[in-house]
Order: C-alpha cells, then sequence, then structure tokens
C-alpha cells in the first residue's frame, strides 16, 4: 500500500501519512514521496501524483474493484478538488463549498469509497438529512455541492457517471413566494431613506459619513453587490459609467479585508449610471481630494480602506428609523434596485446583466412577479382581431 500512517504524529488531530509513489524511468526505478496530514488528503496526494506522472494504479486493486478510482473516497475526492482547483476559485467560495460539505455531507459519506457511492446510500444520505430540522434551502446548498463535487470526480475520469441524479431536490411545503418573502424599497422608500443618509452625512461631516451615503446611493442605483462596491476605486468610473472588475470580503480569519475575484465571469460588467448617482460621485470626489493620501487609486466609499460591513449595516439601520421606512438588509438593496427596473417594464436579460448574474434564469425566478400584470392588455390585443 503507498500510503502509510506515522504513528505517533498528528497536526490539528490529523494523523501524519507518508504517501509513496513507486515508478520507472528509462528503465530505472523511482519513487516520489510525500509528507500529509489527514487521510483524505493522502489519498488525494496519491492520486494526484499518480496523474502527474501518468501512472496508473496498482494492477491488482484496479482488477479487484474494477472502478476508476480505486480506494478514494468521498473526503478524499473533496481534499483532491481543494489542491486542484484551489487556486482558480475565490478564497470565500472554496471556504463555503467546503464548511457545507464538511457539516452536512463528510459526516455521513466522508469514509465511502467512491466506487461504493450508489444510489442507495445517496439516497440513504437525503432521507437521514431530510428528518433534521434544517431549512429546505440549506439541505437543497448540501445537494448542490455534493452533486458539483460528483461533477468534478466526472470530469476527472474518476467516476463514470454522477448518481446524483437519484437524490432529488428538498421541498419546504410551507415555503412562502417570491411575493412574500421578496423585500425592497419602493422608489417614494429609497427618496425618504437617502435623504436621511445625506441628513446625516451633513450633520457628522466626515468623509467616513460622506463614503457611507455614497454606499447606498450605488447599492440602490446600480444593483452591486456589497463586495463590489467596497472594491470600486476611483478609476472604475468612467464618465456615465462604473466597471465591476473585482470584489473586497471581510470574512476571512485574520485579514480586515480581502480584494478577491467577482462572484463569476458575468460579474466583471459595466454598469450606466444615472444623473443622481453621476452628480453624488462628482461632489464626494472632490471632498475626497482635499483629505490626505487621496490618489485615483483609492476607494470610492472608504478611501484608503473599505469600511466595516458591521459600520455600513448600523448606519444603514439608522438611517432606516431617521426616514421611517422598513429596514432591508444591504442585499436587499440589489432587490430594490431590480424591482424598479421590473415594473418599468426592462428587459429580463438587462436586468440580469447589471446584476452580474451568472444565469438569466436566476433574474427570471426572482423577479419575474414584480413585472406590471399584462392579461388585459393581452386580451385588449386579441379583441381587436375580429
Amino acid at each position: 500500500m503507498p500510503i502509510y500512517k506515522i504513528p505517533g504524529e498528528k497536526r490539528d488531530g490529523l494523523q501524519k501519512y507518508r504517501v509513496v509513489v513507486n515508478y520507472t524511468v528509462g528503465g530505472k526505478k523511482r519513487t516520489k514521496e510525500k509528507l500529509v496530514y489527514g487521510k483524505g488528503q493522502a489519498e488525494a496526494s496519491e492520486a494526484a501524483i499518480r496523474r502527474k506522472l501518468e501512472i496508473a494504479p496498482p494492477v491488482e486493486r484496479e482488477k479487484k474493484r474494477g472502478k476508476l478510482a480505486p480506494g478514494l473516497t468521498v473526503s478524499g475526492l473533496l481534499a483532491l478538488y481543494e489542491e486542484e482547483r484551489g487556486s482558480e476559485i475565490r478564497k470565500t467560495s472554496l471556504d463555503k463549498k467546503k464548511s457545507i460539505l464538511n457539516t452536512h455531507v463528510i459526516p455521513e459519506l466522508g469514509e465511502v469509497r467512491l466506487d461504493d457511492l450508489d444510489e442507495e446510500r445517496l439516497i440513504a444520505w437525503r432521507t437521514k438529512l431530510a428528518g433534521t430540522d434544517r431549512k429546505a434551502a440549506t439541505k437543497n446548498a448540501a445537494r448542490r455541492e455534493l452533486r458539483a463535487l460528483l461533477n468534478y470526480a466526472v470530469e476527472r475520469r474518476l467516476i463514470p457517471s454522477n448518481p446524483i441524479r437519484a437524490v432529488k431536490a428538498f421541498r419546504d411545503p410551507y415555503r412562502e413566494t417570491d411575493a412574500v418573502r421578496l423585500r425592497y424599497y419602493t422608489k417614494d422608500e429609497f427618496v425618504a431613506y437617502k435623504k436621511a443618509a445625506r441628513a446625516a452625512a451633513e450633520s457628522d461631516g466626515s468623509l467616513r459619513a460622506w463614503g457611507i451615503y455614497i454606499f447606498f446611493m450605488l447599492a440602490y442605483y446600480t444593483g452591486a453587490r456589497k463586495g463590489e462596491i467596497n472594491a470600486l476605486r476611483w478609476t472604475d468610473v468612467d464618465g456615465k459609467n462604473v466597471r465591476i472588475t473585482r470584489s473586497v470580503t471581510q470574512k476571512i480569519r485574520g485579514e480586515a479585508w480581502v480584494e478577491t475575484p467577482p462572484k463569476n465571469e458575468s460579474s466583471v460588467r459595466r454598469i450606466q449610471m444615472p444623473v443622481p448617482l453621476i452628480e453624488a460621485l462628482k461632489e464626494h470626489m472632490e471632498r475626497q481630494k482635499r483629505g490626505e493620501g487621496w490618489s485615483e487609486s483609492c476607494f470610492i466609499c472608504g478611501g484608503l480602506a473599505p469600511i466595516p460591513d458591521t459600520t455600513i449595516e448600523n448606519y444603514n439601520q439608522r438611517f432606516a428609523k431617521a426616514a421611517g421606512v422598513k429596514h432591508i438588509t444591504i442585499h436587499e438593496f440589489r432587490h430594490s434596485h431590480a424591482s424598479v427596473l421590473c415594473n418599468a417594464g426592462i428587459n429580463i436579460k438587462e436586468i440580469a446583466r447589471r446584476l452580474g448574474h451568472a444565469d438569466e434564469q436566476t433574474t427570471m425566478r426572482t423577479y419575474a412577479h414584480l413585472y406590471p400584470q399584462e392579461e388585459e392588455r393581452a386580451v385588449g390585443i386579441l379583441n381587436g382581431i375580429e
């Protein structure tokens, strides 16, 4: 066996292993070794070494199991995925994926070999998860991440097909409709909110207070995500347009903030701004220029550094209370942006583009009910055909 346990050596509760792969080059025997912690990581490292050296798994194991991924477990697959794809996706996205899988999948399926992971085991996993008090959205997130992980295994030819098809999506019989769940500001509500936010900035007078006011102007008028707004620099503003090319996360332990790529390829976009936002940005640039250390590389809202998420949310609650309107989350400013455009009959493709959605169907499912009712107009057109 090419994986050897090193007795008495552990780190963070994980056993230390030596991975040894023997191979031959030009008739000479060679050995590739690697020290890792955790059985799953050891299995993933063995598979990675063999793939890099283009070495097939030992023949006896291949014959015994007759599968493409002999011995590799679900935990090993996750470790292999992280090793191969970790540098290609945002750290926050990878951490979220691992958190979901480690919470809802690995405890039940982690030690199951891929060649033993059949429909029966997956249905049993679904049945057990369905019996928990987790929300349907949480359960479906687990199913979605497991499906993606197994799709990766298919892509790497570790398994011939994805058995997740036997696992149906979870349903919530008491789920509220989108119309009930979706919260946003109407035009009148945002006007009141904007006045309260500007009054607070004028009263405070600091660049921080003005930056927070500008943050919510950008949120409502562009529909950009929180991290995308925090990442905006003056170099991203070009006349009537603002370019979204990166994001900022404040969720990485030990770091105040980290710039990352945007959520997906569709998130890289150009958004044309309305006049009220253009004028507000011009005023704010002049304010920042009067401060110390200004340059075009400064963050639009925070100056030298992004504004902390908690600070933005605290002001959000304060502005809503002062304006006499309901409190909505920062993310729901995206819903507010979309709702205005939907009610004006703007094409769903343009709304999806402005929001940076990777899938237009996501936009349709979320906001279709906001479009004006067209039934009477449709019937009126048909009535004219005699």
